[in-house]
């Protein structure tokens, strides 16, 4: 993994850096190599509805009025500038990490990314409570897999290729057997 910093230098308690910590949170939530290769093999196709989505998230936010408050000017308009601001950096967020490559650059990105949208550290004037940005990742995650779904079945009906196998889950859900197989491991 590179080591340049075109983005802010984090430290965190315990880790000595935004790189040793993502990995470490990859592999607690799972992430493997195959799925990094799953989203290579489809990054073009992300790419091409990455637009789209983000115009339909913001499409969302605007139509609650919990959430359309953060684009409203001083009067109650909508503040288009700041609205096509937020879409450019969330559209630039979403096809770097469709890139795949998930390098210390990147592991500093995200947590500069991640910092100014806490409460610790935003601009006050821009913050987005921390619940409105988890969903977003759902909400991209859910259109993303859409997208992958209805391109990929029109290219081939039967295909099932490493993007597919990423989705299917471990096991068949049973607690019992998720259970057993901990208990072997500890």
């Amino acid at each position: 993994m590179s080591n340049s910093s075109s983005t802010k230098k984090a430290t965190f308690k315990g880790w000595t850096d935004a790189g040793s910590y993502f990995r470490a949170m990859a592999e607690f939530v799972g992430f493997r190599k195959e799925d990094i290769a799953a989203i290579r093999e489809t990054r073009f196709i992300i790419e091409k509805h990455i637009p789209k989505i983000v115009a339909k998230f913001y499409d969302h936010l605007l139509r609650y009025p919990p959430t359309r408050k953060y684009f409203l000017k001083i009067d109650g308009s909508l503040d288009r500038e700041n609205l096509q601001l937020r879409m450019t950096h969330l559209t630039n967020f979403w096809r770097r990490t469709a890139s795949g490559e998930f390098d210390d650059d990147y592991a500093q990105f995200v947590e500069y990314v991640g910092r100014a949208h806490t409460s610790q550290g935003a601009d006050p004037k821009i913050y987005i409570p921390e619940r409105y940005v988890i969903g977003q990742v759902g909400f991209m995650q859910h259109a993303i897999s859409e997208a992958l779904s209805t391109e990929l079945h029109e290219i081939d009906p039967t295909y099932g290729g490493s993007w597919a196998k990423s989705l299917e889950p471990a096991d068949d859900g049973d607690p019992g057997d998720a259970f057993e197989s901990l208990q072997r491991r500890t």
